[in-house]
Order: C-alpha cells, then sequence, then structure tokens
C-alpha cells in the first residue's frame, strides 16, 4: 500500500496529490497540515509540497526531516506544486535531507497555481507580487502528463 503524504496551502497540492492517488490504486492520502500518518503501515511512500518562497511547505519539509531513517527503507517518491517549476532541485535540495533526494525513486513538479484570491492577509500581497514579478517564466497551471509520468514510473519501483 502507498502512502500519499502532502501538504497544501490553497488546494493546489491536494488536487494534485488526489489525481494521484487515483492513479496508484490502493493508495491512502494524508493531509500533513492536519495529521501524522504511521509510515509503517505502508510499503513505499510519496511525499508531497506547495512551495512558497522557495521553500517547500514546512509540514511536508518536517515530516521528511523527522521520518528520514523510516522513508530510507522504503522506496520513496518526492513531488512539488511549484509555478517555477526549473527551481525544483533547488527547493528541493534547500528542505529535504540529502539522503532522502538520492534514494528517492522519482522526483517531480507537477506545476502549479498561484491564485491570490485564495490567499489572505500578507500571503496576497506577496502571491500578487510573485505573479508581478516573475511574468512569464512562471507556469500558472497544473500538468496532467506530469501527474501520469510520476504515477508510472513511481509504481514501477514500487512494486
Amino acid at each position: 500500500m502507498v502512502l500519499i503524504a502532502y501538504a497544501s496551502k490553497t488546494g493546489t497540492t491536494a488536487e494534485c496529490a488526489a489525481q494521484l492517488a487515483a492513479l496508484l490504486p490502493g493508495a491512502s492520502l494524508c493531509d500533513l497540515t492536519k495529521e501524522t500518518p504511521e509510515i509503517g503501515r505502508f510499503d513505499a511512500v510519496i511525499v508531497g509540497g506547495c512551495v512558497r518562497m522557495g521553500a517547500l511547505h514546512k509540514a511536508a519539509a518536517g515530516f521528511l526531516r523527522e521520518n528520514a531513517p523510516k522513508l530510507l527503507g522504503k522506496p520513496l517518491g518526492l513531488f512539488t506544486c511549484n509555478g517555477l517549476m526549473d527551481t525544483e532541485m533547488q527547493v528541493l535540495k534547500a528542505s529535504v535531507p540529502a539522503e532522502l533526494l538520492e534514494h528517492a525513486a522519482c522526483i517531480r513538479s507537477f506545476g502549479g497555481r498561484i491564485e491570490p484570491e485564495r490567499l489572505h492577509g500578507p500571503d496576497r500581497w506577496i502571491a500578487k507580487l510573485a505573479v508581478a514579478g516573475f511574468g512569464k517564466s512562471m507556469q500558472n497551471e497544473v500538468f496532467p502528463a506530469r501527474i501520469e509520468e510520476f504515477a508510472a514510473a513511481f509504481g514501477n519501483t514500487a512494486h
């Protein structure tokens, strides 16, 4: 059984995790902002998170750090939801223990959406600045083909 643990700010990462779960029979979803799963129950683990200001969501990064020894004993996949897809490895290197990056069978950015209207307070203001500042270099969409490719590749390594 595969655990897909994710941390989402506005729901994009949760949507991607659900799409991924639909492609991996028997997968279980866990929102890391609400609960901490017992990974011993699972044969393989996928961890995903949104990226804000160049960092992986703190719940996803914390889960990876705290469970690194257990995760090294299981097939592991990592995904991000990030409008700046070419920064995916830079973000992960800053947020994830190096041994987990080396161990991960699949690493992928699924794209991302910046939707200031779904945010509040300073987050909304920062999102608007990001959209204005990065302009066309920012991918403001999710790519289902990337999710499908990840599922196919991970499914082959998790068995």
